[in-house]
Formats: structure tokens, sequence, C-alpha cells
């Protein structure tokens, strides 16, 4: 159960605003230690710290655990569904395979109407649909037939495929009695959704099942097929330690950075949105930039707040890269899943933002105000984009961006008010070459540390210096 506290603040005569909690969570913290030395090791051995863009880390540790966020996984599945034509099963097929990725859990869509037309045309005659036609009947069973062969085949042919999404309208029992004995004896579960649920047991039945399934459950119960939501998103404006080049903090906004929210106003003024709910964090820079908005429905969320860096809270990257070599390291290695010391992960910030992604799928209309990492992550959850693209997406300052829906996916706008920012804050997606290069260039030992600070937690030395970030 999300708890929900509220407390009514004003920033101003003409705004008032709420104050929300809409998700506690906690962030635990774990040595780390033995998979640097492992990456470092393979890197000497072989070239290579690992075998593709996402790299086989948990393979190449082993047992050994370290902070990181864990990616979510699950029994292979296939999800049917089931529905007359026109119920948005389709919709509802590819909005629940964008969830799923989102959350780390590969998924993808079988549309069985898609390869029927490809298998035997388009333009088929009205009869070739009837029940009573022995030919046709028999040519549509062959074309489910072979979708549920090719999605045997994608479980085969990657063992992190997860979730197979069967979309089409399996009404009859003949053709759910197809995919049991097709599908099952591969070891692969079946769970049947259905796009209009009007029997309490069937419901209570499905949510009564795995994480992964009752996660979907709680996806499908939240969302409206016929909804037409226009996202508009923005970071805040400039802020006093963007200027600086600074990750984290909570300081206000440099001079850019309240041109930046007063054209932000003009700009929800001119064009109708001054009814639109604006959701924003509880931090400062967003606080000062919606203090420009003509709107009254403000809400405040603490689920929207920047990513914790942790120890590196204030700092720049360089200074980042100076202090903690290895950090910086183990996050060019997998930048989604890893966490900052005592902080959080792009992972992290997508189990806290849950709530508000099923929130933001029944608004019509809405402003969220925030910032770079947490944009991030609503950005590829409507973009249905990889955890792998996830953390290196650009959401500049200074910039509105919108996001409007589109048949089974979304269009992204980007609109700017020719505010300048000081510094550009995103930073590119670094080579496999330079993460190799960097380990390699890095003296990093484990050492007993028992002696050193009576604990089971490794210390690294690096270059003859103790470097314990242990929380």
């Amino acid at each position: 159960m999300v708890k929900k506290t509220e407390e009514v603040s004003s920033i101003s005569k003409e705004m008032k605003v709420s104050n929300k909690e809409v998700h506690q969570y906690s962030s635990p913290v774990v040595p780390r230690r033995a998979m640097f030395e492992v990456q470092k090791q393979l890197a000497i051995n072989t070239g290579k710290t690992r075998n593709t863009a996402s790299g086989n880390l948990m393979e190449t540790l082993g047992k050994e655990r370290y902070t990181r966020g864990t990616p979510m996984s699950c029994a292979q599945q296939c999800y049917a569904m089931v529905g007359l034509p026109a119920r948005g099963k389709s919709y509802i097929a590819h909005r629940l395979a964008r969830y799923l990725n989102w959350i780390g859990i590969k998924s993808k869509v079988f549309n069985v109407g898609s390869v029927r037309r490809e298998l035997v045309g388009v333009n088929m005659p009205c009869d070739y649909y009837d029940p009573n036609n022995t030919t046709g009947a028999q040519s549509r069973r062959m074309v489910a037939s072979h979708v549920l062969d090719t999605i045997v085949d994608w479980f085969k042919a990657d063992p992190d495929n997860s979730v197979a999404i069967l979309d089409a309208t399996n009404t009859t029992r003949d053709r759910r009695d197809l995919i049991l004995e097709k599908i099952t004896p591969e070891g692969i579960q079946v769970l049947f959704i259905e796009s209009v649920l009007d029997d309490v047991q069937i419901e209570e039945m499905n949510i009564r099942v795995g994480t992964v399934q009752s996660k979907s459950a709680y996806f499908l119960m939240n969302i409206r097929p016929h909804t037409k939501t226009t996202l508009y998103l923005s970071r805040h404006g400039e802020s006093q330690f963007n200027a600086e080049a600074k990750i984290g903090g909570d300081t206000n906004l440099t001079e850019n950075g309240i041109r930046y929210a007063k054209k932000l106003g003009k700009f929800v003024q001119e064009n109708n949105l001054t009814d639109v709910p604006v959701w924003t964090s509880i931090m400062k820079r967003t606080i000062e930039t919606c203090s420009h908005l003509p709107n009254q429905n403000v809400q405040r969320y603490k689920s929207l707040n920047e990513i914790d860096a942790g120890r590196c809270d204030g700092l720049t990257y360089e200074e980042i890269e100076d202090l903690y070599p290895e950090e910086f390291a183990l996050r060019d290695l997998d930048k989604y899943n890893y966490r900052y010391p005592q902080g959080e992960s792009y992972q992290d910030i997508c189990c806290r933002l849950e709530p508000i992604i099923m929130d933001l799928e029944k608004q019509d209309q809405i402003l969220v105000i925030c910032h770079q990492a947490v944009l991030r992550c609503v950005v590829g959850y409507f973009l249905n984009l990889s955890t792998e693209e996830i953390p290196y997406i650009k959401i500049p300052l200074h910039t509105v961006i919108k996001i409007t829906p589109v048949a089974y996916g979304c269009e992204k706008e980007e609109i700017t008010f020719g505010v300048d920012s000081s510094v550009n804050t995103h930073r590119a997606q670094p080579t496999q070459e330079s993460i190799e290069q960097r380990l390699l260039a890095l003296d990093v030992s484990i050492v007993d540390s028992g002696d050193i600070c009576n604990s089971d937690s490794p210390v690294v030395s690096v270059n003859g210096n103790h470097s314990d970030l242990r929380t």
C-alpha cells in the first residue's frame, strides 16, 4: 500500500501547493569491491570487460554481491490476450509490454493478425472467418500455431527474454487449449488476460500470482485504454549547482533559470494550460520554477526528487573521477543498475516512480517539472526505450518536452524559448574502449579488511591508499 501524507503550504499568495509523499523506499548498500577486481582481471586476461552492451556482470561475478540494483528476473511467461475485436487488446498489450520493459522485464508483443495478413493476405472474404468454414478455420489455426512456435523460439533465443504477449482474440476454448498445448510443455507459464473483467473471482485469481504477474495486474487495473494523455515535461530552470557543474544539491535558480521560469509561465498562459495540474519535486529549484506559473493546482511529490548521489552529492564529475576512480568506472560499466555509495541507481528511481507512472496514465493533460535523471526514466517509459538507453537520454535545460500518444506508442517534441544555459549537463555514453582503458589504468586490489575496520566488508587499496566507501 502506497502511503500518502498531505500538508498544505504556499509559496505565493496566488498559488497553493499540496505537499505529498507518494512513495517511501530505502536503498540498501552492500559491498562491491569483488566485482571491480573481477572486471579488472577480466580486462587484463581477455582485453574485454563484458560480451554485450548490457554486460553479463552477474554471470561474471558468480555469487559475489556488490552495490548495484539487481535486475528483476522471472520465469518465462506468455500472456495471452482474450476478447472480441475492437476491445483494446492490442492497445493494452503494447502498453503492458512498454511497462514491463521499463521495469527491466524483457517483453515483446506477438500479433497474430499481422502474421495472418503476411501469410494469407489482407483482403480475405468474410466467410474466411466463419467458424463453419473448415478451410478457413484450419488456415487460422495454422497461423496461430506458427505464432506460438515463434514465441517458443523467441524464448529459446535469449534466456533473458521473459514475457511474450500473444495479441489475438483467443475467444474459443479450442484456441486457448492450443496455446496451452504448445506453450506449457516448454516450461513457460501461461496467463490469460481478458480486456474486460467483470467477474470478481477471476480478477482476484489474476492478482494472487507471482511478482511480475502481480505487477502486470496492478498496471492493467490502472490504465485507461481510451485516455489520450498529453504530457508536458520540463526540468527546473538552471540552478546554482548546474552553473558550477555539480551534481545533486538543493540550490536556488540562477538568473538564467529565473528567466526560463518566467518564459515557461508565459508558455502555459498562451497555450491555455492554466487549468492543467502541475507536479513537481519538493526541491527548491523546482518550487522556484513553479512560482512563476499561473496554475493553481500544483502538487509536490518526493518521488519526483532527483537521483540521490549519496557520497558524491555536491561534486563535479571530475571530482568524482579523482576521488573515487573505481566508482566512476563502475558507473560507466552499467549506469542503469549502478547505485551511488549511500545513494540511488536509475533502477531505484523507476521503482519509486511506479505510482507516479500509474497516475500519469490516468491524466488527460499535465505539466511535470522535476529533474534530469527522473525525466529520463519517465521519457524512457513512454517512448519504450531500453534500460541501456534510459540513462543517456538527452533532457536539456530550458526545454519543454511534449509527449503525445499515437497508435501504440508516443511522439516526442521539444519546445525551447531561447533562454541560454551556462552549462550542458548531458554526459555522453562512453565507449567500451574507454571503459576498458580506465579499468586497466587503475591499480585496484582487494585486501583483507578485518584488521583495518573490523568488518566483513572489503576495502579497496587504490595506489596504496585505502579507499573505504562502505555505508
